[in-house]
């Protein structure tokens, strides 16, 4: 039987296209499939995983998975952090989003407008509201735009 040896970087492309065709559960199995066959995660790998939460506003589901890729030892970017705001942001939940911001602020990573933006939206699903200005000042500090409507 000819195949193509699974690696990292089919494993990530396989957990992308199961969540898209299959749904954040079955994403899930193909990660944890790395983990029985012995292939090494990335960012990639997490980043792929964290915006199959998406959807589904898994934001718990999110939270845990950044949790594993720090205690992998995984050097963080803002590709991951940026997903679990998008998570965030459709779960219509604020705090989580603003622990995110957090961490990223902690990380010295430096938000998207983007991401930015995703969060402002989840402050305005709640009493969240002194956030997303707080938010949206910081933006023009950094001179970024929103683009919120």
């Amino acid at each position: 039987r000819v195949g193509v040896r699974r690696n990292t970087i089919t494993y990530n492309i396989m957990i992308r296209e199961r969540a898209r065709s299959k749904g954040l559960e079955s994403a899930l199995e193909v990660l944890n499939e790395m983990d029985e066959v012995g292939v090494r995660k990335d960012v990639y790998t997490f980043t792929n995983a964290i915006s199959a939460c998406v959807h589904s506003g898994s934001w718990n589901t999110a939270f845990n998975l950044l949790r594993l890729m720090r205690q992998s030892g995984i050097r963080p970017t803002n590709a991951p952090y940026s997903a679990a705001i998008a998570v965030c942001e459709k779960a219509k939940v604020w705090e989580p989003a603003l622990q995110v911001l957090k961490e990223m602020h902690a990380l010295d990573l430096n938000p998207s407008e983007i991401t930015l933006s995703a969060a402002i939206s989840a402050f305005r699903h709640q009493p969240g509201l002194v956030n997303a200005i707080k938010t949206f000042q910081f933006m023009k500090v950094k001179g970024k735009r929103t683009n919120t409507k």
